[in-house]
């Protein structure tokens, strides 16, 4: 009776495709069956090795293809590949083109939004430098206008003091036979004064304002007190206590006055 090794052996002899190799195995095989492990080990080594050599051989063999189906099957896979890369890439053509558009029409709108507010920042900023312009001539012209200004206003009591300096001295007591020498010059030279200060206020368009029957206006006059008047209408100036003055559109000072009251 075999053992299950000779049977192993037996069965790799019948894939071997060579008639004197398959009989030498079964030889061997049928010789062996009663020797000892030890003996039996080393006969079967360099057997063993051939059979795996030549099992291994008959494999390969038995799983190549023919060349032809071979070139054929290379032929359908390069196919098949050139096919699907050019499907990938048409693919990824598509998309890649469909994403630059939608890419580009955002970068687009970036900048069109980016340039539209770099130009309002623009205009803004030129419109403030105009303004700021225009402001400083506007400064500088009221600066050389109204340069005498302060010095002006300090005029107005000097032409309080001639007037009142006029006024304390009647016309008649000057236009008497016998009046007082002294006194006629000190009249003459107080009026001498005062109308040279009215040409030096007119000639720096200083003017006078507030006259008895002007209607009253709280932008130009000052009312101290109101009395009824039935010779006047209401709200008119009935009394100057002290005249105004502009210099040229600027209120210096304005007139104090007594108005007519409504009754």
């Amino acid at each position: 009776m075999l053992r299950p090794s000779s049977l192993r052996l037996l069965v790799r002899a019948q894939r071997v495709q060579s008639p004197a190799f398959q009989h030498s195995l079964w030889s061997v095989a049928s010789s062996n069956i009663n020797l000892v492990p030890p003996t039996r080990a080393l006969l079967w080594r360099p057997i063993a090795q051939k059979i795996a050599l030549q099992t291994r051989l008959f494999s390969d063999d038995s799983t190549k293809k023919p060349e032809g189906d071979k070139e054929e099957e290379n032929e359908k896979e390069e196919k098949g590949a050139t096919e699907a890369g050019a499907e990938e890439t048409t693919g990824e053509g598509e998309g890649t083109e469909t994403f630059e558009e939608e890419d580009l029409e955002k970068v687009k709108e970036r900048y069109e939004a980016e340039m539209k507010e770099s130009k309002d920042h623009l205009l803004r900023a030129l419109a403030e430098v105009e303004n700021t312009r225009q402001r400083s001539l506007r400064d500088v012209e009221n600066a050389r206008k109204y340069s005498i200004q302060s010095f002006a206003k300090q005029l107005l009591d000097v032409a309080d003091n001639l007037n009142r300096a006029m006024e304390s001295i009647p016309e008649e007591k000057i236009k008497e036979e016998n009046a007082d020498e002294s006194l006629i010059a000190l009249y003459q030279g107080v009026g001498m004064t005062q109308k040279e200060l009215q040409k030096i206020f007119n000639a720096n368009s200083i003017s006078e304002f507030g006259e008895v029957g002007e209607k009253f206006d709280p932008n130009f006059h000052e009312a101290m007190f109101q009395a009824p008047d039935e010779t006047k209408e209401p709200n008119t100036i009935s009394v100057v206590l002290k005249t105004g003055y502009k210099f040229q559109d600027r209120v210096l000072r304005p007139a104090q006055v007594g108005t007519v009251q409504k009754t």
